[in-house]
Formats: C-alpha cells, structure tokens, sequence
C-alpha cells in the first residue's frame, strides 16, 4: 500500500453512491488555493461570545432562559477594529455554541437573539465589520445542540436535527454574504454521537457549492469508522510538525455504507499555520 498526502482541496466528482455528484476534498501534495489563503491569515481572533458570556458557564446546558443574553450594547465593530488594529487578518465568531443560542435570529427556534434581551443580529454586524476593516470572517458552530437535541441518544432525532443545522447554516451564509465571504468554518462538539450520525457530508455540500474557497474543520474527537464512538488521539502539534509538512494516511479498501449512514468527513486539525487535512474513510480505496 502506497502512503498519500491528503491536504484538503475542492474538485467536482460523480459519486458511485445514489449517482450523485459530490464536491469533496482530493488528495494533493501542493496546497490549494484557499489553503494559501488560510497561510497568508495566519495571526487571527476567535470571538467566543453569547449566552454563556452572561451564566459564568463555559458550558450551558441549553435550558437557560435566552433572556439571559442581555448585552447593553454589540459594538462588533469595535472588536473588528481591535483584531485588525493588533494585525490580525481575520476573526472566528461562535455564532452557537453546545447550549444551542444562536447570534443571529434564526427562523428556525426562538433560541436566539430575537428572544434575548438584545436582538441585535451580531453574526451580520460582525460579518458587516469585517468588510469595512478588511478582514476574513469565520464561523464556528456547534454539532451539539444540548437545547434543540439534547437526547444525542435517541437516533429516531437525528433527520430531524440534521436538516435543522443545514437550514441554519444556509441562513448564515445568506446573512454574511450580504457583505463578505465566510472564510473558515470550525465544527465542534461532536462526541455524543457515532460518527456516521452527523451529516458532515451534507455540511460539506452546502458550505462548497456556496463558499467553495471557505476552509472546514471539524473537532478531531470524532472517531474512526471501526471505532466511531472513540476520540482520535493521534493529534500532531506545531513543535512535531513543521510549516506545511503534510499529514500521510494509508488509503484503504471501501466501505460497506449503511444505507441511513453517509460517507464522513474527517478533519484531523493541526495548529501550525493551522493546517486542516481532511480524511474521507468510506471514499478511499486500495492502490
């Protein structure tokens, strides 16, 4: 078996599952082009900001009441300009975190800022603030939703929930390409369930047919396929990985897919110049 480089890329290709065409990441040993961009930003600002902010919790439960949220004034702007000021060339915005609160006023829950104690819709003030300071606009968003889907073990859910998170995402995507592009997506919080229950493939079709130059990454505690309730532990850190030294995997022969289950993306995160490289189990094969 031949080792490969996987860095992530985007390429159009005819899926031999259901005759669809997915966009998914293909094996390169160059980074592409958004990766160069990801290189380029390197210095930039994560705004972990919202409900918990006002519970002293870093962790709310999701039953909080949203009124809560009571910010006496947004001023995104005012953090845009510091980031930028301090010469970072982009931020990363919790617009929701595991409690399930969302920083912007979703029409699909009243779990969000609408029913707060300031409606101020922070995931377009920021995205707005973005484009007038110059700097790349990124998200992170929760998997887990211990507000929308706290039972994680009641499977009959999963259709349900999972259509929720691409609803939502797409409304995030409408909200900031009103003034700029998203540039990164972090998905966290992913451990509560097997691997295969997540609709990362879904996520993935969504972000690239609409952003197809913004950079996902998925929290590494997602499990491997043979194990799919056990965390990675094979984590690499900047004093092991040297600047854009890529991760190799083995390509393996494919696998049988359930028919409820989807392929997964994998992203292994590494954060040095903060390289992502994604690894598709159920599409590789033997070489």
């Amino acid at each position: 078996m031949r080792r490969i480089i996987l860095i992530i890329s985007t390429l159009l290709i005819t899926s031999s599952m259901m005759g669809q065409k997915y966009i998914l990441p293909t094996p390169s040993h160059q980074p592409s082009k958004a990766q160069l961009k990801l290189i380029e930003r390197r210095y930039g600002m994560f705004l972990h900001f919202g409900l918990n902010t006002f519970e002293d919790e870093e962790w709310a439960d999701g039953t909080k009441p949203a009124t809560d949220y009571c910010p006496s004034a947004i001023d995104a702007e005012q953090w845009v300009r510091a980031a930028r000021d301090a010469g970072m060339k982009y931020i990363i915005l919790t617009v929701k975190h595991h409690d399930g609160f969302c920083l912007w006023d979703s029409k699909y829950t009243d779990y969000d800022v609408a029913s707060s104690g300031n409606a101020t819709n922070v995931v377009e003030a920021a995205a707005k603030a973005c484009k007038k300071y110059g700097i790349g606009f990124g998200i992170y968003y929760s998997l887990w939703d211990r507000n929308r889907n706290a039972d994680v073990d009641d499977i009959s859910k999963d259709a349900e929930y999972n259509n929720y998170m691409i609803k939502q995402l797409n409304e995030i995507i409408d909200i900031a390409k009103r003034h700029t592009h998203i540039v990164e997506l972090w998905l966290d919080g992913s451990w509560g369930k097997q691997n295969y229950r997540w609709p990362l493939l879904d996520i993935y079709q969504t972000i690239k047919r609409r952003e197809p130059d913004c950079l996902i990454s998925t929290n590494w505690t997602i499990g491997l396929p043979r194990r799919p309730k056990r965390r990675l532990t094979n984590s690499l850190f900047p004093k092991r990985l040297p600047p854009w030294r890529p991760i190799h995997a083995r390509r393996q022969r494919p696998q049988a897919v359930h028919p409820q289950r989807q392929p997964v993306l994998f992203a292994m995160g590494v954060d040095h110049l903060r390289q992502r490289t994604m690894v598709l189990p159920h599409q590789r094969r033997q070489i």
